[in-house]
């Protein structure tokens, strides 16, 4: 909670944000905003139909994408 990444918008490694659409803890809308400043390769995916843990809510969809990240 004390590290603010505001201003890093480059990495040395690509960048994957996995975002549920209705998480309470980390705002869609500014974790969105985030990545459309990063500089870096980057990939971002909506879970629809889940908050925080879209590996438990939506686990089929999240195991798949985990499975095609790795392939």
């Amino acid at each position: 909670m004390q590290t603010n990444f505001e201003a890093q918008t480059r990495f040395e490694a690509p960048v994957i944000l996995i975002e549920g659409r209705f998480d309470s803890h980390v705002s869609a809308t500014l974790a969105k905003d985030y990545f459309d400043r990063i500089e870096t390769e980057k990939r971002f995916y909506w879970f629809e139909n889940s908050c925080h843990f879209p590996q438990w809510s939506e686990n089929e969809k999240f195991n798949q994408l985990m499975c095609d990240l790795l392939g």
